[in-house]
């Protein structure tokens, strides 16, 4: 389809600009009886302010959605990057505090044996 161009049938067209990390699909649609599209999730809901407005091209609206999943991602990975170093810490104290109670009771079985 010729951007601009629309349709003699005037039938609402969709084209898939991409899915967020939560999985969200994104579609375009160009409204009925007009040449703009607009943004749109498939699954239905209200658009983040980024995403809303009219597009007269396919481009346009592909950088734009390109542009917020790169930061959703970023966001997703910044925040899986803060679990896992808490996993590891935690792993580490866990691994502390369980030499430490081993050495406990090594120091209590080694005392008991000198006084039999």
């Amino acid at each position: 389809m010729v951007a601009g161009h629309v349709p003699a049938d005037n039938r609402q067209t969709e084209t898939l600009m991409g899915t967020t990390p939560g999985g969200k699909t994104i579609v375009l649609v160009r409204k009925k009886n007009t040449s703009i599209r607009v943004l749109q999730f498939k699954q239905g809901g209200a658009l983040p302010e980024e995403l809303q407005g009219g597009f007269s091209s396919v481009a346009s609206a592909q950088s734009i959605v390109r542009r917020y999943i790169k930061v959703l991602q970023d966001a997703v990975d910044e925040i899986n990057a803060q679990v896992a170093l808490k996993k590891e810490a935690d792993a580490k104290k866990a691994a502390t505090i369980a030499k430490a109670k081993a050495t406990k009771a090594a120091n209590k079985a080694a005392k008991q044996a000198t006084q039999e």
